[in-house]
């Protein structure tokens, strides 16, 4: 089986003209062929699809995104396959002075991920409350869902790929700093992360130097043991990388990042897909 993974990331959509729409076709036709000659095809949106949260923003997207998985069904003949997690600008009201949520967000990175419970995270997800309601439309449903981690899970007659989908953004603020988040993944019980299948995938907005460093070494060892592969967001460039041991093959299979302030390139490459062989 051969899977093709489309990501976007960062289209920052407003509510004035967004150059997005102008650079679709485009963006399309670098696509299209390469979904004639895979099983499958996912669209991947790995944050920030909006700009400030907004409702008539995530109205927007519905219709960017709508009319792009339409085409590609329709060129492919296939169903396309859709992801989509929160980014840091996907968060509503983040302009706007909240003096109880800012300051459970100072207590938590002091204190690191003890000092978030489920009643944390839910006061510091509430600013995520258009974007969950907009991410209902598309992804598929869950193995398992709360505020922090979604999994998902798809099987393609013997075939099956699992998605661990993380929110990061759940305590974004506006005038973010590298190396001050915290991902609190001991409060997840190590069997959720059990699912078999032939490739696993990790999916966050923020890449792992946005976390605090004891917090990155925790999560990044929890992300290297779980997954085949991850991908992210936030950072406007495209970068991939690979991480090899005995036990595990991390990789960063293909990434597209778009930033509407300024030009398009497509280059795809053909051996950016992933093979499902065993």
């Amino acid at each position: 089986m051969k899977a093709l993974f489309i990501q976007l990331s960062d289209i920052h959509i407003k509510n004035v003209k967004n150059s997005i729409f102008d650079k679709k076709a485009k963006l399309l036709e670098a696509i299209q062929n390469e979904t004639k000659s895979v099983d499958e095809v996912f669209l991947l949106i790995t944050g920030d699809t909006v700009f400030s949260g907004s409702v008539e923003e995530f109205e927007i997207s519905k219709t960017l995104f709508d009319e792009m998985i339409e085409y590609l069904s329709k060129y492919s003949g296939k169903k396309i396959n859709t992801i989509i997690l929160p980014g840091n600008h996907d968060c509503q009201k983040l302009t706007e002075e909240n003096k109880a949520r800012e300051g459970l967000i100072k207590f938590a990175q002091d204190n690191g991920s003890e000092a978030i419970d489920k009643n944390v995270v839910e006061i510091l997800s509430s600013v995520q409350n258009n974007y969950f309601d907009f991410a209902k439309h598309y992804n598929p449903e869950p193995l398992y869902s709360n505020e922090l981690l979604n999994i998902y899970k798809f099987q393609f007659g013997d075939k099956s790929l699992v998605f661990y989908t993380y929110n990061t953004a759940f305590q974004s603020v506006l005038h973010e700093q590298p190396g001050k988040m915290i991902y609190p993944v001991s409060m997840f019980d190590d069997n959720l992360f059990k699912e078999k299948a032939n490739a696993i995938i990790s999916c966050f907005h923020h890449p792992l130097h946005w976390l605090k460093p004891e917090n990155r070494r925790e999560f990044k060892f929890h992300v290297e043991k779980t997954s085949d592969f991850y991908f992210t967001g936030h950072e406007h460039e495209h970068t991939k990388s690979l991480i090899s041991n005995l036990c595990l093959v991390l990789k960063k299979v293909y990434s597209l990042l778009i930033n509407p302030d300024t030009n398009l390139h497509f280059n795809f490459n053909p051996k950016n897909r992933l093979h499902l062989l065993n």
